[in-house]
């Protein structure tokens, strides 16, 4: 099976920008939009930090750890 053939049947297909290495924080993301918490986005991306899950979705949830 091809990586695209695995990333269409993961119904991540239609999207141009995701590459296999970016499959995790495109799970995270959709997490992330069901509720808009970021320890949904944590646990599907299988992270222990919260920073760490906002910063895999470039999510700037704490103004002061912008860079």
């Amino acid at each position: 099976m091809t990586v695209g053939e695995i990333l269409q049947r993961a119904g991540f297909g239609d999207d141009p920008d995701l590459r296999p290495a970016s499959l995790t924080a495109a799970a995270g993301v959709r997490a992330f939009n069901v509720r808009g918490r970021i320890e949904d986005a944590a646990m599907v991306m299988g992270l222990r930090s919260l920073d760490a899950a906002a910063k895999s979705i470039r999510f700037a949830w704490d103004a002061s750890a912008q860079d």
